[in-house]
């Protein structure tokens, strides 16, 4: 059964242009652009539950799940997500670090999170905003440092 309310997963979202984009900046040699983009056209995939076979659906964008190349595409696609602070990178998930000193009483955490959200837009992605989450740690733990994803 589909559920059309169901949030599109990361590999669904890769907009095949943007990373092709970011493929020759790389500096990709053409026959291997070629080649990936056969790769990515006219794709169908089905799914197998136990001995049941789905029917064949043709993928409109995103990356063939399971495949060696879908988190390859991912790494390149995110390659130059840039927030303005420590941010550490792994395939979908992403983690943005700030320290603050034991007597700062503001955050610089909006305007990471800010510059995030145009990245995000820039590359046609969405935010998974029921998966983010803000934590802090410390005795700033306590004071009211006003928290970024409170809108």
């Amino acid at each position: 059964m589909c559920d059309s309310t169901r949030r599109p997963k990361t590999f669904d979202l890769v907009n095949h242009n943007i990373l092709f984009n970011k493929l020759q900046k790389f500096g990709v040699p053409d026959c291997l652009h070629a080649w990936f983009g056969s790769y990515l056209s006219n794709c169908q995939q089905r799914v197998r539950a136990n001995q049941s076979l789905s029917s064949w659906k043709e993928l409109k964008g995103g990356m063939p799940q399971g495949s060696w190349l879908g988190p390859l595409s991912f790494l390149v696609l995110i390659d130059d997500l840039f927030a303005g602070c420590p941010l550490y990178k792994y395939v979908n998930d992403s983690t943005l670090s700030e320290a603050l000193q034991r007597n700062c009483s503001s955050s610089d955490m909006t305007y990471f999170f800010t510059n995030l959200l145009d990245w995000i837009a820039r590359n046609d992605m969405q935010l998974n905003l029921p998966k983010t989450k803000e934590m802090i740690l410390g005795p700033l733990a306590k004071s009211n440092i006003p928290h970024s994803l409170q809108q």
